[in-house]
């Protein structure tokens, strides 16, 4: 810095600031150690899972089981991360995010056509029970089916009573009843999206199944 022109100091110098939580020790082995590190991420997992859902939804039924998001709101599953710190903040924007690429995004046209019900606010009160009537058509086992629910209204309900609003006793509640309590952010984040991620590699299972 000392060699540069000082207006570039200026420039550069805000820049100079400490980082948010820690470096993964994956980022410090390959960016620092030079070793060679396989990717095993539970943002990748996701992300590959989310993936193989759209592809086996495509080749199902000519549509994608998740609508695309439109520029707006692409960051959301682009900029996707295990939270680097413990703060409250960081841990509400990365559900936001999830709840926005999965619970928010599914595309309720699909399951509709696919399940013979609709959101009726009765029997069928929302886009996560219309998902469920679709898995029920497809004779999932009972544990399985609950399985995969429980991991959307686990975001859901996170989001809903802590991330989008003013956090209490139902935020507290959720957290206990997700099994996300007593634990920090980062390994509530990772909790999530695992089980999310279990969750999509056995959607896309049962689609590949009826292509086949």
């Amino acid at each position: 810095m000392g060699r540069i022109p000082y207006e570039d100091q200026l420039h550069w110098r805000q820049w100079n600031v400490p980082p948010r939580g820690t470096i993964p020790e994956r980022r410090v082995r390959s960016d620092l150690l030079a070793e060679f590190v396989s990717i095993d991420e539970p943002i990748s997992n996701f992300q590959a899972a989310y993936e193989r859902v759209q592809e086996a939804a495509q080749a199902m039924f000519r549509a994608d089981l998740f609508l695309p998001l439109n520029e707006k709101d692409s960051h959301a599953y682009e900029t996707l991360h295990v939270p680097l710190s413990e703060e409250e903040k960081e841990f509400d924007e990365q559900v936001q995010a999830l709840a926005k690429v999965t619970v928010d995004s599914l595309n309720v046209d699909l399951l509709s056509r696919a399940s013979g019900k609709r959101i009726d606010g009765n029997e069928i009160k929302g886009s996560i029970a219309l998902f469920g009537a679709y898995l029920i058509g497809k004779g999932l086992p009972e544990e399985q089916l609950a399985s995969i629910l429980r991991a959307f209204h686990a975001v859901q309900s996170i989001r809903s009573t802590g991330s989008a609003h003013r956090k209490g006793a139902n935020y507290t509640k959720a957290l206990k009843q997700f099994d996300l309590d007593g634990i920090p952010n980062s390994a509530k984040a990772k909790k999530l999206l695992a089980d999310l991620t279990q969750a999509l590699e056995t959607i896309a299972a049962v689609m590949r199944g009826e292509e086949s």
